[in-house]
């Protein structure tokens, strides 16, 4: 059974909208995603989903259904919305017509014997969400098995991180944790650390990124803390033909994480891409 809104002074149309806010989402650990895509890739994550506002406009009742059932929306978190209402609970530029309010929980990094993962990426103080959620679309379509956001002041349950990342953040693991503790785990657990850096003295194409490895990244206009620079890290650069001295962050981490793929590829350990040279 759907309940009908057509007020967007709805007491829950306004809920909603205050999760906009970050210490809303944190002190509630609830969040909005919007879009079909989005919804799919967290409904396949397992995550559940508080309410569902759907508007006939902009999706199909049936897909509305179905998205509902998957995301385990109770049957009185079900709300059919008029379009002027629908309206004030979206958010950007695209319009879906669908929308829900999903759990989230916390992320601590996991305990050294709990990790059994391999490749992994570090992005330290990211502001943006759009450069955090590309980054982790490239982190599912390059394998890698985890995201760490480490002393980042973006939310990463922000809903343009949500939006960027395609439902992504849903379906890569990653964990928050300030950039000590960070560092400390990446060590106690054996990964190799190499970290984006311009003035690196080899190239990312030098390195061996097929082995278990941290890939660090730092904000464009900050770098990496001094942190990294006090272990044994070894320091990558991409190499730039023409006169910037720097890509974007999230072009950059998709650049090493691809060509860690590629040579987990080349040396048999990733069989899932095996056309690549």
């Amino acid at each position: 059974m759907w309940e009908r809104i057509t007020s967007g002074q709805n007491p829950r149309i306004k809920a909603v909208r205050r999760l906009r806010d970050r210490s809303r989402r944190e002190f509630s650990h609830l969040t909005i995603a919007e879009g079909v895509r989005e919804l799919t890739q967290a409904a396949m994550g397992g995550w559940r989903a508080r309410k569902l506002f759907f508007c006939p406009q902009g999706c199909q009742k049936a897909i509305a259904e179905a998205l509902a059932d998957r995301l385990q929306v109770p049957p009185g978190g079900r709300f059919e919305v008029t379009l002027d209402v629908y309206e004030k609970l979206a958010y950007g530029d695209r319009r879906d017509g669908i929308l829900a309010v999903v759990e989230t929980v916390s992320r601590p990094l996991p305990s050294p014997e709990q990790w059994q993962g391999g490749s992994l990426v570090v992005v330290e103080g990211i502001e943006k969400p759009g450069n955090l959620g590309a980054i982790f679309r490239s982190a599912e379509a390059a394998g890698i098995d985890a995201v760490v956001i480490a002393g980042a002041p973006c939310d990463p349950w922000n809903p343009n991180v949500i939006r960027a990342s395609l439902g992504t953040v849903f379906t890569v693991p990653f964990y928050i944790a300030c950039t000590e503790e960070t560092v400390q785990w990446c060590q106690k657990v054996g990964l190799a650390i190499v970290a984006a850096d311009p003035s690196g003295s080899k190239t990312l194409w030098e390195i061996d990124l097929s082995r278990p490895v941290a890939i660090v990244l730092g904000a464009e206009h900050s770098g990496l803390s001094s942190a990294w620079r006090r272990i044994s890290t070894e320091r990558a650069r991409i190499p730039m033909c023409g006169r910037a001295d720097s890509l974007n962050v999230s072009v950059a981490a998709a650049l090493f994480m691809y060509e860690a793929l590629r040579q987990r590829a080349a040396r048999g350990i990733d069989r899932s891409i095996a056309s690549l040279p």
